[in-house]
C-alpha cells in the first residue's frame, strides 16, 4: 500500500479532511495503466463529487460533510472510470485515512444483528456519536425518576446506562444476550 499526505489545494473546495490518503498496490497499477493521476480522484472525493454510489451513500455522505465534528459514517465515493476500472474511495469515519481501491477490493460483510452487534462492540462506546446525542436526552430523564432503590437494566448492551445507574443506585442488574 502506499501512504501519502494530500497537500491541501487552494483551487478545490474541500468538504472535509482525507487524512492521510492511501492507495492499493493493484489500484495503482490499474490507474497507471489507463493514465489517471489517483490525486484527481482524492479531490473528486474531497469536493462532495460521490460518483455513481448508492443513494444511501449520498445522503449519508451529504449529511456527515455538514457536521462540524465527524460522526459515525464513512464517507464513500465509486467512479467507473474504463471498462474493466472501477474504484471506490472512503475516507474513515474518523476522518484520518481515505483509501484509494477497485471496487472489487470493497468488501460488504452481510452478517446477523447479533454479528453486527459483536463487531460494533469494541468501538460502540468509543466512536458512537450517536450516544453522545443520545445520552444529553436520556441522562435528565433518568435524573429525573428521583431516588430508586434498585434498576433492571433490560437490554443493556455495553452496560452505559447501568453504569449511569450505579452511580445512584444501591442495586443495579444489566442483562443482555
Amino acid at each position: 500500500m502506499t501512504t501519502r499526505i494530500i497537500p491541501d489545494n487552494q483551487h478545490i473546495h474541500s468538504l472535509f479532511d482525507l487524512g492521510i490518503c492511501e492507495v492499493t498496490p493493484s489500484a495503482g497499477k490499474a490507474l497507471k495503466k489507463i493514465g489517471i493521476d489517483p490525486e484527481l480522484l482524492f479531490e473528486r472525493h474531497q469536493c462532495g463529487d460521490w460518483g455513481r454510489v448508492e443513494d444511501h451513500y449520498i445522503k449519508g455522505n451529504d449529511y456527515s460533510v455538514q457536521q462540524s465534528e465527524p460522526i459515525n459514517h464513512a464517507i464513500t465515493s465509486r467512479y467507473v472510470l474504463a471498462d474493466e476500472v472501477e474504484v471506490r474511495v472512503v475516507t474513515a469515519m474518523s476522518r484520518t485515512r481515505t483509501r484509494l481501491q477497485l471496487e472489487k477490493e470493497y468488501r460488504n460483510i452481510a452478517v446477523t444483528s447479533a454479528e453486527g452487534y459483536a463487531i460494533w462492540a469494541s468501538e460502540y462506546n468509543v466512536t458512537n456519536i450517536l450516544a453522545v446525542y443520545e445520552e444529553k436526552v436520556v441522562h435528565p430523564i433518568i435524573n429525573a425518576l428521583g431516588p430508586l432503590k434498585s434498576v433492571v437494566d433490560i437490554g443493556t448492551g455495553t452496560g452505559r446506562y447501568a453504569l449511569h445507574f450505579a452511580e445512584t443506585v444501591s442495586r443495579v442488574v444489566g442483562v443482555d444476550e
